[in-house]
């Protein structure tokens, strides 16, 4: 009496097509590449809308991973602009840093912009304003206060990504 044994043969599943399933395998990303393949590129709100009960940071995040550096040709996180002149404007307000000790009180800088209800911009976004021909760079765009003929937005002065 013999036995035989059989073994599976050693083989290795091709780069591209692990990439592939890689980012397929995620739970939105098959939706936001069906809809983008079917309508082409799309502004950020029309594709949210598009893609039903999936969240602004989910989508962002999205749009972040997918998109090209155009220095190396690779794909990889890279910045995305999604809105170009939106008329805004900034209020800045210093207040004085309560300090329990007897350390000298720091100023507390708040920063505040004010822009129109119809634009769309999702939390935790970089945001860049010219103003009086000054550009500086914001980050952590929290949720919109709405108010009837504006909304308003706290920012902070953006460092670097995270």
């Amino acid at each position: 009496m013999s036995t035989e044994v059989a073994t599976a043969p050693n083989f290795k599943l091709c780069p591209k097509f692990e990439k592939t399933f890689n980012i397929l395998g995620k739970k939105w990303n098959g939706l936001i590449i069906d809809v983008l393949l079917s309508e082409g590129p799309q502004r950020f709100k029309d594709l949210a809308s598009k893609v039903d009960k999936c969240s602004d940071r989910v989508l962002v995040d999205f749009i972040r991973k997918a998109a090209v550096n155009p220095d190396n040709g690779r794909n990889e996180p890279c910045e995305v602009q999604i809105l170009e002149d939106v008329p805004c404007r900034l209020s800045f307000s210093s207040a004085p840093g309560i300090s329990e000790t007897h350390e000298a009180a720091g100023v507390q800088q708040t920063i505040k912009m004010f822009l129109a209800n119809g634009v769309e911009i999702p939390a935790g976004s970089k945001i860049r304003v010219t103003q009086n021909g000054r550009t500086a760079d914001y980050a952590r765009s929290g949720e919109p206060a709405c108010y009837c003929a504006h909304q308003e937005i706290e920012l902070a002065l953006f460092k670097r990504w995270a």
